[in-house]
């Protein structure tokens, strides 16, 4: 039984994350669903907390999509789960 209310599609691809105090750090896309991201970064271990608002963007073959707005709602050891807002 799952205890997902949206199913995860496993995503590789480079995410730009663009961070106030840090700027922009590249991270790599673990999986998507229709409400948010998991992505892999150990540089923003740390540096970042639950509820904190960032911008990223996703790059598939060298273009990157605009910038999208995300919560920070979960932190895990390698990296950070991303809601939109």
């Amino acid at each position: 039984m799952s205890y997902r209310k949206h199913g995860r599609t496993i995503l590789k691809c480079d995410v730009k994350v663009e961070h106030e105090a840090l700027g922009e750090v590249l991270a790599e896309a673990q999986d998507i669903s229709e409400t948010g991201i998991l992505i892999k970064c150990k540089a923003l271990v740390g540096q970042i907390t639950v509820g904190e608002a960032l911008r990223a963007k996703m790059c598939l073959d060298a273009k990157c999509d605009p910038p999208s707005l995300f919560t920070v709602v979960r932190l895990t050891d390698d990296g950070l789960a991303l809601t939109y807002m």
